[in-house]
């Protein structure tokens, strides 16, 4: 049988357990929402069908990176590696003046992808804007069921909050709204 204050022990160590975890799983469902408010997603040779893409050769994900979504990052100790890898970037030397994204690639068919295919609103790429190591940005032939991720820094006055920004790729594009916050 157990006495009033061991059964009040268990009673707040319980609580305790479940406001534990209830902050974590709070604070992934936090870092989801952020994504979801600063990814545009352009599919390259895709062709809308109802609720699916058909026929692309590559998927591009452009994630903006702001100091929200590091710390979304930060907070949450379930963050993907490549996420918290690539958001270090906010901040350094070679980013000031600039507004990061971090492009993820997946190829559905073989994919040649070089900076100059890519703009954001008008402004085409050149390997300077390519903040990631040569040796790891997903550049060049890419073959088929290939996953990548680079940063990449463009001229801050393209991406302005509430605005909106054209990714583009060939002829395919993206748009997308910068949040507020």
């Amino acid at each position: 049988m157990l006495n009033k204050k061991s059964f009040l022990t268990i009673i707040l160590a319980c609580v305790l357990v479940f406001a534990l975890c209830g902050g974590a799983v709070a604070a992934q469902g936090d870092l989801e929402k952020v994504l979801n408010d600063r990814v545009a997603t352009l599919y390259v040779e895709g062709q809308p069908l109802g609720n699916m893409i058909i026929g692309a050769r590559a998927k591009l994900e452009f994630i903006y990176v702001d100091g929200v979504l590091v710390r979304a990052v930060k907070d949450d100790e379930r963050a993907p590696s490549w996420l918290e890898w690539h958001v270090n970037k906010y901040g350094s030397d070679e980013a000031k003046g600039k507004k990061l994204f971090i492009l993820r690639v997946e190829t559905f068919k073989p994919f040649t992808l070089m900076p100059e295919m890519i703009a954001v609103n008008g402004f085409q790429l050149k390997e300077e804007n390519i903040l990631t190591r040569k040796e790891f940005a997903p550049l060049g032939e890419l073959p088929s069921s290939f996953k990548g991720a680079m940063v990449l820094a463009v001229p801050g006055d393209l991406v302005k909050p509430d605005k909106k920004v054209r990714f583009s790729c060939g002829g395919d594009e993206a748009v997308w709204v910068v949040p507020k916050k």
